[in-house]
């Protein structure tokens, strides 16, 4: 990639021999040597390179097994919008627990010490993603689809999960069939085309009465918040 960077025009290479970027001719000679495609050998190449130059550390404790592949990965793709300094910065937070870590626990603690370094750009990057928000149909093989919403608020969604499940377990408390995933996905067809049924209330289950306009705020049930036993 250095040798391919310093003949093209396009390109440059700075004192140390990093290219600023991986060149069509580089991603060629590494798609020939490795038999894979040019757009997979331009991943893997950039990759090598962001862990020869940029996070040495990183590309360390890759090459002494300190760490595996994939671990090498995600500090890479976590650091990757930061400036090479607060780069380094958060790879020498992660990397000294990096190893034994599993992927969720160590990509948990990118995402914290990104935070921590880097907080007002993470604050931009999740603005910028947030006006990236879509919704998209994908057809399935079996005659179904899959229906996604990408790069929602993450509070929204997660709100929005929660009640899909709230109501998903009413309806089985009810007696309706199905897995908790089945029915979640059952009410969120119903609740976007306003086909959702009524959910009765689980057998058993007390009565649910409306309150009385008239009544105070608080608990109206004997000795709750509005009846405090004092009455007649």
């Amino acid at each position: 990639a250095s040798r391919s960077a310093a003949r093209d025009r396009r390109a440059e290479v700075d004192e140390e021999g990093r290219p600023d970027r991986v060149t069509p001719s580089a991603a060629s000679e590494v798609s020939l040597a490795l038999a894979m495609s040019q757009v997979g050998a331009s991943w893997w190449a950039d990759l090598a390179v962001t862990l020869g130059w940029r996070l040495r550390q990183t590309g360390a404790a890759l090459a002494a097994g300190v760490i595996d592949l994939g671990r090498a990965r995600l500090v890479a793709e976590a650091t990757a919008p930061l400036s090479d300094e607060d780069a380094r910065t958060v790879e020498g937070l992660v990397l000294p627990g990096a190893g034994g870590q599993s992927t969720g626990q160590l990509r948990a603690a990118l995402h914290r010490a990104v935070l921590r370094v880097d907080p007002a750009g993470a604050e931009d990057r999740r603005q910028a993603a947030e006006r990236q928000a879509k919704v998209s149909l994908y057809p399935d093989d079996a005659g179904t689809a899959t229906l996604v919403g990408s790069s929602l608020p993450g509070v929204h969604a997660a709100a929005a999960m929660a009640r899909l499940t709230a109501l998903a377990r009413g309806m089985k408390a009810a007696g309706k069939g199905g897995g908790i995933d089945l029915l979640r996905a059952q009410v969120l067809i119903g609740l976007v085309l306003g086909t959702l049924p009524f959910i009765p209330a689980p057998p058993g289950a007390p009565p649910d009465t409306r309150p009385d306009p008239g009544d105070p705020p608080g608990d109206p049930r004997p000795g709750g918040a509005a009846d405090d036993g004092s009455g007649p």
